[in-house]
Parts: C-alpha cells; structure tokens; sequence
C-alpha cells in the first residue's frame, strides 16, 4: 500500500469504527450521519456516472476478486459503466431514503445498506477495506437500537 493512501484508509478506517460506538449511543446522530453519507454517496456517482464513467474502470484493477476484476475490466463495463454505476447511486439513494423511515422500511434500509457494502468488500483496497465491516456493523446496531426505543 503506497504510504500516500495510509492516512486516509486509517482514517476512514477509524472514523468506521467510532460509528459503531455512536450507532450505540446515538442512534439518531448516526442515522442522519448514514442517510447522509449515502445519499451524497449516490449524488456523487451519478454525477460522475454522467461526466466520466470511465473512472470507475480503476477500481477493477484494485479488486482482490478475479470475478470482480474481470467484469469491471471487462467489455461489458466498459461499454456500459454509465447505467451499471446509475443502478448502483439509485440504489444508495433508496437507502438514504429508507434510513429515514421506521420499522420494516427502516428494516430494508438497513438491508439495502449491508448489501450494498457486502458488494463493495471484493474491491479491497478501493473499498477502504475493513472499512465495509465496520459500518456493516455500525448499520446492524444502529437497527437494533432504532427499533428497541422506547
């Protein structure tokens, strides 16, 4: 890893992991930090889905998945990386959305959003690996803390 990139992964790394503790006792700070976080996320990609799709043909070659690498290297990609990124920003933006909601749509948020960075796992590095983790369980017990207020 270039020591360049070590800063920033071991900052997003840490600022993870403090979620996790804020989703316990903040569950409301945190929900607006999430809903936050992937609506600008999902704004962001489709803005550079529009003006250069491109760019995400990069993380293909951080992959740790050869499936993964091959397909973001690949024709297919390459040929529609607009619309593939597109699906993916209206997808964060949905969880955004559903993040604001209770019980079983706050439910399939969080869902949304487990999924969501399960997916991005493969891209190793490109994914601030075990950054995917951390928030996966900052999500589990922010759900678990929103649903079991009084």
């Amino acid at each position: 890893m270039p020591s360049e990139s070590s800063a920033p992964l071991l900052a997003i790394n840490a600022i993870s992991i403090v979620l996790i503790f804020a989703s316990a006792r903040w569950p409301r700070l945190t929900r607006l930090l999430f809903t936050l976080t992937f609506g600008s996320a999902g704004l962001f990609n489709i803005y550079t889905a529009i003006k250069s799709p491109s760019a995400y043909q990069y993380f293909g070659e951080l992959a740790v998945l050869d499936s993964y690498r091959r397909f973001i290297s690949g024709i297919f990609f390459a040929e529609h990386a607009r619309e593939v990124v597109f699906a993916i920003a209206l997808g964060q933006i949905a969880v955004a959305a559903l993040l604001c909601c209770v019980n079983r749509l706050l439910s399939i948020g969080v869902v949304g959003g487990v999924v969501f960075f399960i997916g991005i796992m493969p891209l190793g590095i490109g994914s601030a690996f075990p950054m995917p983790v951390f928030l996966i369980i900052a999500l589990v017990v922010l759900w678990w803390r929103l649903s079991h207020q009084a």
